[in-house]
């Protein structure tokens, strides 16, 4: 059995085979660069922001990849330097990344 960690309550109010079949879904967007990218913002923003979303978030983690895939520049190195030009910040978004990039890559 598939553990759907914080979406477990789906099982409940769906049954198991449809609650993994969803959770599939919700865990596989995203190119595997953006999810790359994704990845090194959670690691990285988690230092800083604790309530960053977790790598361990699947869904999350994907769909902060489709987020990062309308902008195909976006590399998980520039991900990295964009979060430290973010510290201070009191909270941030993966929309906040993207334009922190975008003005060190501009």
């Amino acid at each position: 059995m598939t553990n759907l960690g914080p979406f477990e309550w789906m099982r409940d109010v769906m049954g198991d085979d449809e609650a993994t079949e969803v959770y599939a879904e919700l865990s596989s967007g995203g190119s595997e660069a953006a999810r790359g990218a994704a990845g090194m913002a959670s690691y990285r923003a988690r230092e800083y922001w604790p309530d960053f979303f977790s790598i361990a978030d699947r869904p999350a983690l994907a769909a902060c990849a489709m987020v990062f895939d309308d902008y195909p520049w976006l590399t998980a190195t520039l991900v990295e330097r964009a979060l430290e030009t973010l510290r201070g910040r009191r909270t941030i978004t993966p929309q906040d990344i993207v334009e922190a990039a975008q003005l060190l890559d501009g």
